[in-house]
């Protein structure tokens, strides 16, 4: 398959995990008392974050999402979100953490103690409206350019 048609299908798949991402968020403001609300925040943030990290291609391509669809208002908020799962959601960065260790033998046990920022991945939770409208407004981009995507492909 050309490179052409495999961008084409890349693309195709940032749209359906945008959308996955958006159903999820969408979900949760329908029950915010779920006891689930957490994961399933946490989990459309990654899900949200797939298009706009690397994907590799069968030939090493690579592909990512670049950031031309997503509403200019909204670009601050985006590079939130990708630092967030970056540093959080899909990894634990001890920058992040700010973690301070310390120990002390005590009839002989090494006994441990860890300190750290409270850092639980839901900091973005209150901004969630803004999430689904950021989200919203890069699909809507995206569906317009999608056909003329679909013009270029070659067999």
């Amino acid at each position: 398959m050309n490179q052409r048609n495999q961008m084409f299908i890349h693309f195709d798949i940032c749209i359906d995990r945008l959308n996955g991402a958006w159903r999820t968020l969408k979900t949760i403001k329908e029950h915010p008392g779920h006891p689930l609300v957490g994961s399933a925040f946490r989990f459309a943030l990654v899900e949200y974050a797939v298009s706009y990290t690397r994907s590799d291609g069968p030939n090493k391509e690579r592909y990512r999402l670049d950031t031309r669809y997503v509403p200019v208002d909204f670009l601050p908020r985006h590079e939130h979100l990708l630092a967030s799962r970056n540093q959080i959601q899909a990894h634990a960065d001890l920058i992040i953490f700010d973690a301070k260790l310390s120990y002390i033998d005590h009839d002989g046990q090494r006994l441990v103690s860890i300190g750290l920022n409270n850092i639980n991945g839901f900091e973005e939770l209150p901004h969630i409206d803004e999430i689904i409208l950021l989200i919203e407004g890069t699909l809507e981009n995206m569906y317009a350019d999608r056909d003329n995507l679909k013009l270029t492909l070659e067999p």
